[in-house]
């Protein structure tokens, strides 16, 4: 019999949604209402054949029903493509994860009106800051990397960057992207807003979307493989934190580790072998 075309949806949680509904705060959002609110109502899922899967779940023009039910695309995240061939032979965890999707404000982006054009300014300059709607999603026990993409237009999406927790913090993602890390990131990201601080003057603040996400779950048979005590420290840290992230951009804002005290980190040092070798596939893990 023929293979089946989707892989298993296991932890995903399917995700409707809608064109935007009403007119928001300030013209940004209405010039981002006008041109988006007769877009296909989709429907989005991960699964463990290595894809987020976007299918159409209603038309609201009443135009091309025959889509509906059917898949447009599917994006498969850069840090799995490695194990992606195990998939034909084995089953593996993927994209597990639930998708989290949000209208947030990118504020470098050109404000585009309802005919697609750039708006102006009174002084005819190009103005910026444009409503998107993007996809936020991990990958539970599949992977360690949260990604996001650009679904303003599910006919049209558009990749914009992927985080992983467990590879350092460092501001150029190239230098780290391809190192090897252990943690799974099984929590839901939080999107929202929050307030930076201008370095460059007037106002003194001003609003960011962000992704807030922790570092993950390391599973108990990771610890095998620490070679000394500074890596486990550093497995730990990583695991432990909280990381904010631009939505824009995917660039770290802030880490906040949460490390216990000197005493109990050394008690973890101290004991962690003795217990995994007294039960390596036991429950002891770190969040």
């Amino acid at each position: 019999p023929a293979k089946p075309a989707l892989g298993d949806v296991f932890h995903s949680s399917p995700v409707v949604v809608p064109p935007p509904t009403s007119l928001g705060p300030d013209f940004r959002y209405d010039s981002y209402f006008t041109r988006y609110k007769d877009r296909l109502t989709m429907l989005y899922v991960g699964a463990n054949d290595g894809m987020l899967h976007a299918f159409v779940a209603e038309d609201p023009e009443g135009e091309g029903t025959d889509k509906v039910g059917t898949e447009l695309w599917a994006f498969i995240p850069n840090n799995l493509l490695p194990k992606l061939q195990r998939a034909r032979y084995t089953h593996e965890n993927f994209v597990d994860g639930t998708p989290v999707v949000k209208d947030v404000l990118f504020r470098n982006k050109p404000c585009i009106d309802g005919n697609g054009d750039v708006m102006k300014d009174a002084d005819g300059n190009d103005m910026t800051g444009a409503y998107r709607t993007v996809l936020v999603a991990g990958e539970r026990k599949g992977g360690d990397a949260y990604f996001a993409l650009d679904v303003s237009d599910p006919e049209n999406p558009e990749y914009l960057w992927e985080f992983r927790t467990g590879v350092g913090t460092s501001a150029d993602y190239a230098d780290v992207q391809c190192q090897r890390s252990v943690m799974q990131t099984f929590a839901k990201p939080i999107v929202g807003n929050v307030w930076l601080k201008n370095n460059e003057g007037d106002p003194d603040y001003f609003s960011r979307s962000v992704a807030i996400f922790p570092g993950g779950y390391i599973p108990p048979q990771a610890f095998m493989n620490v070679t000394s005590c500074v890596d486990l420290a550093k497995m730990l840290r990583g695991g432990s934190s909280l990381y904010v992230v631009d939505m824009e951009t995917g660039k770290l804002l802030k880490e906040f580790p949460f490390s216990p005290s000197h005493d109990d980190a050394q008690a973890i040092l101290d004991s962690y072998y003795s217990d995994l070798a007294a039960d390596p596939d036991g429950k002891w893990n770190h969040w």
